[in-house]
């Protein structure tokens, strides 16, 4: 399957929505895409705390229509990135997976809150893992990597193809580069993020998306600037790791 994975560069001085048309031209320019990812609240800046609140919508708003319709014109699932969720009462850091026909096949809140997140808005409870035409993918966002307990359980679950959005500051990327090919080679599963680049509030983005093999080897690495990454990769190798190489069946529980 193709893999698109979108860096994108942001810029306080775009609206909400100026971000929205700027990531559906990406899509649109992309050549037999079968997956695509986009970052972490990529539409209103993770720093913009005091935007959270303005820039949210429903499950079904503004962003998901925009990318369904992308979906829909490019046949290739969508994994939105992450936007902020009004459900209720209350607001949550929400990521859905688009299947080719546009329509939500998977949504998940993020589980791991951290730092002004925890004040603002509400952690999920439920983890994402979703059977697909190419294979069992399991969703994360940001925070949750340094939790290997939620990739074993979406593991547990059958997931071959771990996806993760973020926007990470430049001084913890270090700790997403150890981390990310560790949490693909200890479930051998493929790992995919897609971050941020440029600046937002004075903070500057890592970037360094990455596509990273069930054996833990880096297929694609962005670099600090926007960029979009592409890979062509066989599910069937995450198979073929798991069944040749026996860590998961060996794994005892105490």
């Amino acid at each position: 399957m193709r893999v698109y994975v979108i860096q994108l560069e942001h810029s306080d001085i775009e609206t909400k929505r100026e971000r929205i048309r700027r990531a559906v031209s990406v899509i649109k320019g992309l050549d037999s895409p079968e997956l695509i990812l986009l970052p972490e609240l990529w539409g209103t800046g993770f720093f913009s705390y005091d935007k959270y609140a303005e820039n949210s919508e429903e499950l079904y708003g503004e962003t998901a229509a925009a990318l369904s319709d992308a979906a829909r014109d490019k046949g290739s699932y969508i994994f939105t990135g992450s936007f902020i969720e009004r459900r209720r009462d209350k607001l949550y850091n929400t990521a859905l997976l688009l299947n080719k026909s546009g329509n939500i096949t998977a949504e998940y809140r993020k589980i791991h809150l951290f730092g002004d997140e925890k004040k603002l808005l509400s952690a999920g409870t439920e983890i994402s893992a979703v059977e697909t035409e190419p294979g069992i993918i399991g969703l994360s966002i940001c925070y949750d990597l340094r939790f290997p307990e939620l990739y074993r359980r979406l593991t547990e679950k059958g997931a071959e193809l771990l996806l993760s959005c973020y926007a990470l500051p430049t001084e913890r990327l270090s700790h997403w580069q150890l981390l990310t090919p560790a949490r693909a080679l200890e479930n051998q599963a493929f790992f995919i993020s897609c971050g941020c680049a440029g600046e937002n509030i004075g903070v500057k983005y890592a970037g360094h998306s990455m596509i990273v093999s069930p054996m833990g080897e880096i297929i694609k690495e962005g670099g600090a600037s926007g960029e979009v990454l592409c890979a062509d990769i066989d599910i069937n190798d995450a198979r073929r790791y798991r069944a040749g190489f026996s860590a998961l069946r060996d794994r005892v529980i105490f």
